[in-house]
This record gives structure tokens, C-alpha cells and sequence, in this order.
């Protein structure tokens, strides 16, 4: 796209790239506020079982599944968002 002389090109992929750029920002927005509420509903837990030596009620696994579920489809919908007109 950028290859060819055109001053129209350029602004297309100029704006493409903000596009983008907002794109990329709303999701790490969303995967931080995301994962902060995750770590306060599970870090009790954790705590709770480090000092009673206690099994931790929650394994890795399931954390990262959580993760992956809950996050994967909000955040590829928000990768597709157009641009506001």
C-alpha cells in the first residue's frame, strides 16, 4: 500500500494505524481492568491457604481458563472495532 507514490495512500494507512493504535489501547484498558477484578476474587483465597497451609481451593490451570474464557471474546470483539465515524 505504501509502496506506490500516492499522497492518498499515505493518509489511508495513516489512519488506518490510528485505528489501530486505539484498537490495541482499549484492549490492554479492558485486559488490565479485567485481571485486576480476578486477582482480588482469587488473592484472598491464595492468601488464606499460604498461612493455614491450607490447599489452595483454585489450580493454575483453571485460573488461566478463567482467564482465557472470560477475556478472549470481549477482547477480539473489541480488535474489530471499526472507527468511529
Amino acid at each position: 500500500m505504501l509502496l506506490d507514490d500516492s499522497f492518498g495512500s499515505l493518509v489511508n494507512a495513516i489512519r488506518e494505524g490510528r485505528i489501530i493504535f486505539q484498537n490495541i489501547r482499549k484492549i490492554i484498558l479492558s485486559s488490565i481492568t479485567s485481571n485486576a477484578g480476578e486477582l482480588f476474587a482469587i488473592l484472598p483465597s491464595l492468601v488464606a491457604a499460604a498461612i493455614w497451609d491450607i490447599p489452595i481451593s483454585i489450580t493454575v490451570v483453571q485460573i488461566l481458563m478463567i482467564d482465557l474464557m472470560a477475556e478472549m471474546p470481549a477482547l477480539t470483539s473489541l480488535a474489530l472495532d471499526p472507527a468511529p465515524q
